[in-house]
């Protein structure tokens, strides 16, 4: 619907006007748009109050602005997107791969996931509890009965109850040492040596102070547990360069999380199979995860129609946790000038679509 008709190398200024050849359903209204590149988050806001802009977005560290720009012609809307968020889990790491890849491990670190209180303290109600990797978005079709309840919920005593079912009690230190090796029922697992301390290393991306505060809050309920948690702050894109080489490698993290969700639909994906995601050998985003069971069912999903086998394949990813399911915060909260219609519902796979938008006096 759009060309492009201007672009500014050094401010980043793209600017936008409607198209003439286009014929598609739905033409631009709008003689242009002009989409501005901030330095950060705080010159978006201050272009916000200054009246600069028409369509923005508010921050959650700046939320308590929402009622000054109610008050200044805005509407403030949250953006709940198709997509879900998890922390990815070092399966193939030398050094936490053995932990991650027992199950009773994977649930007590997922029991120690506080989701009522990341959502409602950090992202002040603006996020989807997020159970399983289909987004739990309400009215969606495509998430299962099952999934739309914690199988895990947030208990720091439950957590602490299946390590000790499973070889692991108090060192000196108040965290959990290995006491009892081998693979049986009661032991701490393949790999595990005895003596092994409980550790893990949370590598997470810098520059969000909610996100900041989210994993603080993980690695206080872990130790209330006896698991310790060291925080490996990184910028993105060295968390891609380690986080999507992960095999072969470095693989040298155990829980890794980025700011904004993961996703289960992908880019053009339109069908939330996690083929590409959680199958075998599709690694980027999964850590190295690879259960034959989650393949057949993955296949399964991708080969037949009907709902079922997609619920069959979430349901098992989610109690198999497959990576740690944390809340997914809301795409944004839109800011948007109260003469300016059109952008409303917004678009679940995140894409403005201003085709559609128009304004009135």
């Amino acid at each position: 619907p759009w060309r492009l008709t201007g672009y500014n190398q050094v401010t980043f200024q793209t600017t936008l006007q409607p198209n003439t050849k286009y014929s598609g359903p739905v033409s631009p209204r709008l003689a242009k748009v002009v989409i501005e590149s901030e330095p950060d988050e705080t010159a978006e806001v201050d272009a916000l109050r200054a009246g600069v802009l028409d369509y923005g977005y508010l921050p959650l560290d700046d939320y308590g602005l929402k009622g000054y720009l109610q008050n200044h012609g805005f509407v403030i809307a949250p953006w709940a997107p198709e997509y879900s968020q998890w922390a990815e889990l070092g399966y193939t790491s030398p050094t936490y791969g053995p932990l991650v890849r027992q199950l009773y491990m994977r649930q007590a670190l997922q029991h120690l996931v506080d989701q009522p209180l990341y959502l409602s303290t950090l992202f002040h109600g603006y996020g989807q509890y997020t159970y399983g990797p289909v987004p739990n978005l309400p009215g969606s079709a495509y998430v299962s009965a099952e999934e739309k309840t914690d199988p895990d919920p947030y208990s720091v005593t439950t957590a602490r109850s299946l390590l000790q079912a499973h070889g692991w009690s108090p060192g000196p230190a108040g965290y959990m040492v290995c006491k009892h090796p081998g693979t049986g029922s009661n032991d701490c697992g393949a790999g595990i040596a005895a003596g092994r301390v409980l550790n893990f290393k949370l590598m997470y991306s810098t520059g969000e102070p909610s996100l900041e505060a989210e994993v603080e809050a993980y690695q206080t309920a872990a130790k209330s547990a006896g698991v310790q948690i060291t925080l490996d702050p990184q910028t993105e894109t060295t968390m891609f360069s380690i986080g999507g080489t992960c095999p072969p490698g470095p693989c040298d993290y155990g829980i890794l999380i980025y700011a904004d969700w993961m996703w289960n639909y992908g880019q053009g994906d339109v069908y939330p199979s996690s083929d590409g995601i959680f199958q075998t050998g599709a690694d980027y985003w999964a850590g190295g995860y690879s259960s034959p069971q989650a393949d057949k069912l993955i296949v399964a999903t991708t080969l037949n129609t009907g709902l079922s086998h997609l619920y069959a394949e979430e349901n098992y990813l989610s109690r198999n946790i497959a990576a740690l399911w944390f809340p997914t915060v809301d795409n944004q909260i839109s800011v948007v000038k109260d003469t300016l219609h059109g952008w409303q519902p917004q678009q679940v796979f995140a894409n403005e679509m201003p085709e559609n938008w128009y304004y009135t006096k």
